[in-house]
């Protein structure tokens, strides 16, 4: 979910969808915030983790099925 900082109203927006080859790799550039991100692949369970998201820094998420 994102929203505006000081707000206490969200809105849950897709921001991007991915399409990943096995073992492949990405790349997304996102304004600052919380962010849940959902991962799903055919046959396996459903991954959810949220991500915080800061000015002039890189942040990793490996997801693993």
């Amino acid at each position: 979910m994102a929203g505006c900082k000081g707000s206490t109203e969200y809105k849950q927006i897709e921001v991007k969808s991915l399409n990943v080859l096995n073992s492949g790799e990405y790349e997304i550039i996102l304004p600052d915030g919380n962010y849940d991100v959902v991962a799903s692949t055919y046959g396996k369970n459903t991954l959810e983790d949220d991500i915080d998201i800061t000015a002039d820094s890189d942040t990793e998420l490996n997801i693993t099925f």
